[in-house]
């Protein structure tokens, strides 16, 4: 079995260079619904034909740039990891700090986030349960940190990743994933 595994297109969406924390859970939501960057079509390639999308606007958009209007199939179990930053104080910091915030609050399983680190854990687990009972080749239209937890888990498991470890992926990066040992390009 081989898992191809892509980040969405960019998201079109000017951040603000310093916010609060109520201007930084707008913008999340807001980013969640904008368009995305037009995206190249990916032409003739001999990647699968089962394509999974998240249920975000961003996902099908991307899936729909890359193979034109085929049929995708959602799973929602591959979506963004949410992330919010909490504090009782009304502060304004760089938009970088709001969002380090709260994937330091995430990492360290803060309660205030809606899904914790194991939670995620746990989610990409179930992702990768439910691939292996399918037992077929396909492509994952998902998100950055979403994206690192489940080459983490796919790899405990056994599975070889194209990709050296990275602590994030750009837009449309691809990580191909498989069970037999990748050759590695000389």
């Amino acid at each position: 079995m081989e898992i191809y595994i892509i980040r969405h297109a960019r998201v079109n969406l000017d951040w603000p260079k310093h916010c609060d924390v109520s201007t930084f859970h707008a913008y999340r939501r807001q980013y969640d619904q904008a368009p995305i960057d037009d995206v190249p079509p990916l032409g003739h390639t001999a990647l699968p034909n089962k394509i999974y999308i998240s249920s975000l606007p961003r996902s099908l958009a991307t899936a729909k740039g890359l193979f034109g209007h085929r049929d995708f199939t959602v799973m929602p179990e591959i979506g963004e990891v949410p992330i919010y930053a909490k504090t009782r104080y009304r502060v304004r910091f760089p938009t970088w700090i709001w969002h380090a915030f709260g994937h330091f609050q995430w990492l360290i399983n803060d309660k205030c986030q809606v899904e914790s680190r194991e939670q995620t854990e746990a989610r990409a687990d179930a992702v990768i349960d439910r691939l292996e009972r399918q037992n077929e080749d396909c492509v994952l239209v998902s998100h950055g940190l979403f994206m690192l937890v489940l080459m983490r888990r796919l790899k405990k498991r056994g599975y070889d990743v194209s990709a050296n470890h990275r602590v994030t992926f750009k837009n449309l990066d691809m990580v191909r994933i498989s069970k037999a040992p990748i050759a590695e390009p000389r």
